[in-house]
């Protein structure tokens, strides 16, 4: 019995009702012993970054179309982030698209902000959910940078919309919090102790720092980690057939098997490309789809 449909319906269900339970494993609502999700392909999923620190991070956005790359295929995960670009991205994140599309078919709230520019609608829809509040005199500045600091204020505020809790406790100080705007403060330590942010090597936050597309990557997946909804099936491996092209998962007590793009899919293992042949019985793994298709295998 093929599911593929079922499933992608599943996580998209999720990501347009955000008050309900959010579940990794809705595929076990299905009875069948063995079930076949055909994923012979990856498509419209683009490569990330291998190599680089958020390759993985990077990896899952692109296949939930968090992040998109650009039209030669590049994705350039260090280029700095516009306040335009964020909000669609988080936009994205709640599966709010359409409402999105109807938006910018409307005037906008802010005053500069073109009638035909291309994230009008994005804009409008993170105003209304009070996710993004722009500037004072009604101007949105789209085009400009965003901030870690600013960042880390949205981020606090999608989780807000999606419903997310957090510990009431401060996380792990930053050596540089003094330079944390006031205005910040809150959400940085909120997000800190949930593990949504995490400082530079050397202790430090830098709160003025342009945000960069793969930071933002990565805080849109442990948001969505923090709320459940990070995979799509969750299991542990049973069986890694002979040159990767089917995996077998144990989801729930069922025996779930996948054949899977071997060439096309990618998997991850501790931040790293691993092989599909390199998974080892037991291990757990979450997955990753993509229309229906498996596209990333992270182990767990």
């Amino acid at each position: 019995m093929s599911v593929g449909g079922k499933v992608d319906s599943c996580r998209r269900e999720r990501c347009g009702r955000l008050r309900n339970v959010w579940s990794p494993l809705r595929i076990c609502a299905c009875t069948a012993t063995f079930i076949f999700l055909m994923a012979t392909g990856v498509l419209g999923v683009q490569a990330s970054s291998p190599g680089h620190w958020a390759d993985q991070w990077l990896a899952e956005s692109q296949a939930r179309q968090i992040v998109k790359g650009y039209p030669d295929g590049s994705i350039h995960p260090d280029r700095p982030v516009t306040r335009a670009e964020f909000c669609t991205m988080l936009i994205r994140l709640l599966g709010e698209e359409s409402a999105a599309s109807a938006a910018r078919r409307l005037p906008s709230h802010f005053a500069d902000v073109d009638p035909n520019y291309w994230g009008k609608g994005y804009l409008e829809i993170a105003r209304e959910k009070e996710i993004f509040t722009g500037e004072g005199n009604d101007m949105a500045s789209p085009d400009r940078s965003i901030t870690r600091a600013e960042a880390a204020t949205m981020i606090d505020r999608c989780r807000l919309v999606m419903g997310v809790p957090l510990p009431s406790e401060a996380g792990r100080p930053f050596s540089d919090e003094s330079e944390i705007p006031q205005w910040a403060v809150d959400s940085v330590r909120r997000l800190s102790a949930g593990g949504a942010v995490e400082g530079d090597s050397d202790g430090r936050f830098y709160p003025q720092r342009n945000l960069s597309r793969a930071e933002a990557a990565t805080l849109a997946i442990r948001l969505l980690d923090l709320a459940g909804g990070r995979w799509d099936v969750a299991g542990s491996v049973l069986e890694v057939g002979t040159g990767g092209g089917d995996l077998v998962l144990s989801v729930q007590g069922e025996t779930v098997r996948f054949a899977v793009d071997a060439v096309g899919v990618q998997v991850f293992g501790s931040g790293e490309r691993i092989a599909m042949t390199s998974l080892g019985k037991g291990q757990q793994v979450g997955l990753v789809l993509s229309n229906g298709r498996v596209s990333v295998v992270v182990v767990r």
